[in-house]
């Protein structure tokens, strides 16, 4: 195709879809930054809550984090990915999509840990992994808020 020349029906049409895509994650980029602060004050409050009332939070924040946020950035790598293609352009590894992967694990095993009893050493651990979740996603949302401008022009 000639540079002149109108995009095709399928291309713009393919577009289109991917607009509407990047606006959706947008969108969704949004509310989940202002819920992530979730995170951090959950952290804050550890050791200073009973075991029962961190076990129910430390439960919230796994939810949030499993139920949203992780299947939220999937699809962002994949859209992120097919936008790649399409424009010949090659991307890196999301690095913080692993580690918060690897952070929801370890939630995961202290969740059980709490559930079980075994509450030892259970406060420092939920404030680590708490507060490196909040740090890690908080820079991933603003990251991609961001680059929020240029990828609404493509």
């Amino acid at each position: 195709m000639a540079v002149s020349d109108p995009p095709s029906t399928s291309q713009h049409t393919q577009t289109e879809h991917h607009r509407c895509l990047i606006d959706e994650i947008c969108a969704a980029h949004c509310e989940l930054a202002r819920e992530i602060g979730m995170f951090d004050l959950v952290a804050d409050e550890v050791g200073n809550v009973p075991l029962e009332r961190l076990r129910k939070d430390v439960d919230r924040v796994y939810g949030l984090l499993t139920q949203r946020v992780i299947p939220h950035m999937r699809a962002e790598h994949e859209l992120r990915t097919r936008l790649a293609v399409r424009d010949y352009v090659r991307i890196g590894p999301d690095e913080d999509h692993g580690e918060i992967g690897n952070l929801a694990r370890q939630l995961s095993r202290l969740r059980s840990h709490i559930a079980k009893g075994d509450a030892a050493g259970a406060p420092a651990e939920a404030r680590h992994i708490l507060y490196e979740l909040h740090a890690l996603t908080r820079l991933h949302f603003a990251d991609e808020l961001l680059d929020r401008p240029a990828a609404k022009r493509r």
